[in-house]
């Protein structure tokens, strides 16, 4: 809510906060996928461990950093940071310098990580099967459509700069 002209605003949309079923079914989504598709055992991967690992895969001819994963996931750069420290640990992903600039560290998948990554593949495509049941190829491109527009407005007017989000510590100290 927002006190504009001295009007109180609520933003709903027909009575729903469209921000709070967003957050509900990301929920529902790993909650679901964590119960149903990951591998288990002691180096249990996580839903992020697999969209990253599926990222790397799809980039593979290429060099990636930290911050494409920022930048691709939305996340902060201290979460990137533990993510990989904890993909590293689970021997899933490794750190390795590249020539071209000594401070660079790209991100290359290990072994293990390709051994899981074609158990989690099929699984995740047909986990988009089961999300997208009965919805045409056109309300599909229009609702991915939707969802990157929500996420664009939310980096263009949010706590961000340079159109990354800021770390939660930064928040109170810049805004």
């Amino acid at each position: 809510m927002s006190n504009t002209s001295g009007k109180e605003v609520i933003l709903l949309h027909k009575g729903k906060d469209i921000g709070k079923e967003v957050r509900a079914l990301s929920n529902v989504i790993m909650r679901y996928i964590e119960s149903r598709y990951l591998p288990r055992g002691l180096d249990r991967i996580t839903v992020n461990n697999s969209w990253i690992l599926e990222y790397l895969m799809e980039n593979r001819g290429r060099d990636v950093f930290a911050r494409d994963i920022e930048d691709e996931f939305s996340v902060t750069r201290s979460t990137v940071s533990k993510v990989i420290e904890i993909m590293e640990g689970k021997d899933l992903i490794q750190r390795e310098s590249v020539n071209y600039d000594a401070r660079l560290k790209k991100l290359v998948l290990t072994q293990k990580a390709y051994k899981f990554y074609d158990q989690i593949q099929h699984k995740q495509s047909e986990f988009e099967m089961i999300i997208l049941k009965d919805f045409s190829d056109k309300e599909c491109e229009m609702l991915l459509s939707f969802l990157q527009r929500m996420k664009s407005n939310i980096l263009k007017y949010g706590f961000c700069e340079e159109g990354r989000l800021v770390d939660d510590k930064k928040i109170g100290k810049k805004h």
